[in-house]
């Protein structure tokens, strides 16, 4: 379950960074293989934050790893913390957009994903997300909108890494 604040007891086992990635009006969404977690259902490049990683370098590896794209530094923009709970452990989850004027060759890592789209987001919403993306998409839709919205008139600062 997806919260926008911390819920009583939260005890995160670790941090994870996830990037919205818009082309024209369509997200990029990666579909996950069969070897890893929530095998089958789409999702936004995403991954875990190593031990002392600030946040916008784990966001840029995560997205070349698997997406091979190489983002400008200064191209991410922060959205919003959020804090995930599920059944067997409890995770910080960093959610930060990037609109590309050119559309880019994907080359996926295929230990994790084995497929990709570009979809527009209300359609994305119906498709088999991996759990609490739908909620994120969401939030992307009212909050920063297609394909550039508010995101750089926000002026959001990303946090530093949280504890």
């Amino acid at each position: 379950m997806l919260y926008t604040q911390k819920p009583h007891n939260f005890s995160p086992a670790f941090e994870a960074v996830s990037c919205i990635i818009n082309y024209h009006g369509k997200i990029l969404l990666l579909k996950r293989s069969l070897r890893v977690e929530f095998f089958g259902s789409y999702g936004a490049p995403t991954g875990k934050v190593h031990k002392d990683e600030p946040l916008q370098t784990a966001m840029h590896r995560e997205i070349f790893e698997e997406t091979g794209l190489a983002v400008p530094t200064d191209s991410l923009n922060f959205l919003k913390t959020f804090y995930v709970r599920y059944p067997q452990y409890d995770f910080i989850y960093h959610m930060y957009s990037l609109a590309i004027e050119a559309k880019p060759e994907i080359i996926l890592n295929p230990r994790e994903h084995n497929e990709f789209i570009w979809i527009n987001t209300k359609d994305a919403l119906k498709l088999n997300l991996v759990p609490d993306m739908k909620p994120c998409l969401e939030y992307y839709l009212e909050n920063i909108g297609e394909p550039h919205g508010r995101a750089a008139q926000l002026g959001i600062n990303p946090p530093e890494k949280l504890e």
